[in-house]
């Protein structure tokens, strides 16, 4: 084993949050497992406005949080980006003075991309680029100029960003046969997939707070965790729940989440005449989340097969396995079919309506099959996709990139 320790930086687009610090790969991979094997990581990210305080919540890092205005105009926006890419770029010169960092990584954003480039050359140092949403997203947001245009820039420029990476983690195997096509070595990418962390999402948390908060008392609860934007499509889980009702007396839909679809759903669920019967909570701290899942029969990892989708690693899958609930997940995401098939902790319906009703049913009716698969999915998530696992493996190939570059 490598007795170096490392230092790293990682530059970050989304603004600081307590109760969600970052995405979970991240926080859990980059905050907790690689600082508990020894080396230092440093985080440069926006503060969120309102935030002046940072709460490390368990995380050994060292953050550093940076004013960013926004604004209501393009250019605006455009100039405040600048702005906060020059104080990003002062920080970190700052601490290249007391301290050298053996690699700089970015996620995602274009703009840290090309800073990480520049301070690449500058400082002689490896780039690393993790990457998770493609973005030829931008595709599905014709009816939004400024997010079509700007996407279609982006995708340029994440291209160029690529091909001055020294090693890329995309978000799963089928994301790096994306990329493979674009021209992208093989050699010098990694995937690094969705995991969870076992402690965190432990089958012993107790989910009876959680159903006397939302007076789910005896039903039969079904889980949905994540964003509800539009694109998300999630009417059809509404309409799907509305055929469950009509067959089961005694059910309730939990949606855990905020996004900009949240009112037309709520409104749906009225039309439907089911609002009684499906609880919106809003967000909810990350660290709350496994409570939530524990007051679950069935929880639904629903993912549309768009493009950027089907590429991606969903993360609550893993999150509602490793609690040893079963899942129902559709079929079009290729992770999401090869986790089920290998694990046996769900099982993989259409992305329809009449599909997802059919699987719910299917689960709540038979609770001694449903508690075997969140056995097996237990089991499974344990043994390949702990966060920990996952960042001996970012250990190892970080150690590999600098040998190359030394």
């Amino acid at each position: 084993m490598n007795s170096k320790r490392l230092n790293i930086c990682l530059l970050f687009s989304v603004p600081y949050e307590p109760n969600m610090p970052v995405r979970p790969a991240v926080m859990e991979i980059y905050g907790k497992c690689l600082p508990g094997l020894g080396h230092k990581v440093t985080w440069i990210m926006p503060a969120k406005e309102g935030v002046n305080t940072v709460q490390n919540k368990g995380l050994e890092v060292s953050i550093y949080v940076i004013p960013r205005y926004t604004g209501s105009s393009l250019i605006v926006k455009i100039f405040a980006r600048l702005l906060f890419l020059w104080r990003e770029k002062r920080l970190v010169s700052k601490l290249m003075r007391r301290q050298k960092f053996d690699i700089i990584q970015a996620r995602n954003s274009i703009f840290e991309g090309v800073l990480a480039i520049y301070l690449k050359r500058r400082y002689k140092i490896p780039f690393v680029f993790q990457y998770t949403v493609l973005k030829e997203i931008y595709r599905e947001y014709k009816t939004n100029k400024q997010l079509f245009y700007f996407g279609k820039f982006a995708n340029y420029v994440i291209r160029y960003i690529l091909r001055k990476a020294d090693l890329v983690f995309p978000i799963s195997k089928w994301m790096e046969k994306e990329l493979i096509k674009e021209g992208v070595p093989k050699s010098k990418m990694m995937p690094l997939p969705m995991g969870a962390n076992p402690e965190l999402f432990s089958r012993n948390k107790d989910g009876t707070e959680i159903r006397e908060k939302y007076d789910l008392n005896s039903a039969e609860v079904i889980l949905y965790v994540g964003i509800m934007d539009k694109l998300r499509q999630l009417d059809i889980l509404i309409h799907a729940f509305s055929k469950v009702r009509e067959k089961k007396d005694n059910v309730k839909l939990l949606m855990v989440g905020e996004g900009d679809d949240r009112t037309n759903l709520e409104e749906l669920t009225s039309t439907l005449g089911i609002q009684e019967d499906v609880v919106f909570t809003g967000q909810v701290s990350y660290f709350d989340v496994p409570y939530f899942i524990a007051a679950a029969d069935v929880c639904v990892s629903l993912v549309p097969p768009l493009s950027t989708y089907k590429v991606s690693s969903p993360t609550k899958i893993f999150e509602y396995m490793v609690m040893g609930k079963p899942v129902v997940a559709n079929e079009e995401i290729p992770e999401q079919k090869e986790v089920i098939e290998e694990s046996s902790g769900g099982i993989l319906v259409k992305f329809d309506d009449e599909s997802l009703a059919n699987g719910i049913i299917e689960l709540l009716d038979d609770p001694d099959r449903s508690k075997e698969m969140g056995r097996k999915g237990h089991e499974w998530v344990v043994k390949n996709r702990s966060y920990e696992n996952m960042a001996r493996q970012v250990e190892k190939k970080y150690f590999e990139l600098l040998i190359t570059k030394n």
